[in-house]
C-alpha cells in the first residue's frame, strides 16, 4: 500500500508499545492488566498478520527503501518478546534476517536493525531446552567476522551486542 501507509503502520505499533504495552516504563497494576488484555487480544486477532506484513515489507523494500525496512525491523524488534516465537524464528524470517545482516550492499542501518531483531529472538524468555534448540539453529557464528572492523561503526556495535546477548543466553 506504499511507504506512507507502512510508516504509519509502524508508528501506530510503536506508539501502542510505548504508551501501553512495553514494560520498560513504570506501569501501575491496572495498566499492566490492560496491557496483558491488549496483548492477548492482539495474539488472537492480528499478530500473525503483523508478522507476515513485517516479512513482506522488509523483503520488498530492503533495496528500494532501506530506511523503511529498518523502521519495520525496529518495530518488529519491540514485539518479539511477547509474540509467538514461531512467527519470527522460522525458516522464512531467520534466513532473511541473516541475509540482511551479512549483506555488504545494504546500509548499516538495515543490517543493524536486523541484528537487533535477532538479538530480540535470542533474548526471548523460553523454556531452557526450547531456548537451546533455538540458539543452535541460529548458527550465530555466521556474524562473527562482522564484530571486528571500524570500532565506530553502528553495525559493529549492534553485532557485538548480538554476540554478547547470545553468549549470555547460552
Amino acid at each position: 500500500k506504499g511507504a506512507v501507509v507502512i510508516d504509519m503502520f509502524c508508528r501506530v505499533l510503536n506508539a501502542l508499545d510505548d504508551e501501553l504495552i512495553s514494560l520498560d516504563y513504570p506501569r501501575t497494576p491496572e495498566e499492566i492488566t490492560v496491557a496483558a488484555r491488549v496483548k492477548d487480544t492482539m495474539r488472537q486477532q492480528c499478530v500473525p498478520q503483523m508478522a507476515r506484513a513485517w516479512y513482506d515489507i522488509v523483503s520488498l523494500y530492503r533495496n528500494s527503501d532501506p530506511d523503511l525496512s529498518a523502521t519495520v525491523l525496529d518495530c518488529m524488534r519491540r514485539f518479539v518478546s511477547w509474540i509467538d516465537i514461531g512467527l519470527v524464528a522460522n525458516d522464512a524470517f531467520v534466513p532473511l534476517l541473516f541475509e540482511l545482516i551479512l549483506s555488504d550492499g545494504l546500509s548499516d542501518q538495515v543490517r543493524g536493525a536486523a541484528a537487533g531483531c535477532v538479538l530480540a529472538i535470542v533474548s526471548k524468555r523460553m523454556e531452557p531446552q526450547s531456548k537451546l534448540t533455538l540458539l543452535q539453529t541460529l548458527q550465530i557464528s555466521r556474524v562473527l567476522g562482522l564484530a571486528s572492523g571500524d570500532a565506530e561503526s553502528e553495525l559493529v556495535a549492534k553485532v557485538s551486542a548480538l554476540l554478547t546477548g547470545y553468549a549470555v543466553e547460552v
